[in-house]
């Protein structure tokens, strides 16, 4: 896609994020028809992957970096314009979506599950069906290739959160209440636990050793 940092595309996670952010600006842009549209401020959860003049030159508004959210703010003028009906909203969500997942028919079914599992772990309401719904697949047939591939749903979620802990605890000084919340779980005893099970000790002594 054009504009886009080419720094960004060797950092997989976050070149993820940013493709959100990118798709749902233009997909924001398209519905409204307003050649004008442009954010107040756009949000990534990371330092710039690029100088940051590029990520202004392309979005035309302030950026805001290292925020706890992917995401980008809006006039109220903007979301009370009526929405249209265009065939390019969905051709604009397709690609983005096909960037996610690939083409996986008859294929390894397990890469986009995680893709999709890390970028939907926020949402805090994450499960088989859901994600099984994202791939246009039933949820027994998801079932069934997952065991294909020796691995279940619930392995592999807990795989992609035991990565993500990894990493916010490596790279950042998040309270653990926030990443808890990052990584779907309600309470942040139960991040606690999981801590234990990931690296036999808890989150914060995990932290220390890792700096």
């Amino acid at each position: 896609m054009a504009g886009i940092p080419a720094a960004a595309a060797g950092h997989h996670d976050r070149f993820v994020r940013y493709r959100s952010v990118v798709t749902a600006v233009e997909a924001a842009a398209v519905t409204t028809g307003a050649p004008d549209f442009v954010p107040l401020s756009v949000h990534l959860p990371h330092d710039a992957l690029a100088p940051e003049g590029e990520y202004r030159s392309y979005f035309t508004c302030p950026m805001r970096f290292a925020e706890p959210y992917a995401g980008f703010l809006l006039r109220a003028d903007d979301l009370a314009r009526p929405l249209r009906s265009d065939g390019a909203v969905h051709e604009v969500v397709q690609q983005y979506l096909t960037s996610l997942t690939g083409d996986f028919t008859g294929g390894r079914v397990s890469g986009p599950v995680r893709t999709l599992v890390r970028r939907l772990l926020p949402v805090g309401n994450l499960d088989r069906d859901l994600i099984a719904g994202h791939l246009c697949l039933h949820p027994r047939t998801l079932q069934r290739r997952l065991a294909a591939e020796r691995t279940t749903f619930a392995a592999l979620v807990d795989d992609v959160r035991r990565e993500e802990a990894e990493r916010w605890l490596r790279d950042t000084d998040m309270p653990m209440g926030r990443l808890a919340g990052l990584l779907g779980y309600r309470e942040p005893s139960v991040l606690t636990r999981s801590c234990h099970c990931w690296f036999g000790v808890s989150g914060a002594l995990h932290r220390q050793a890792r700096r």
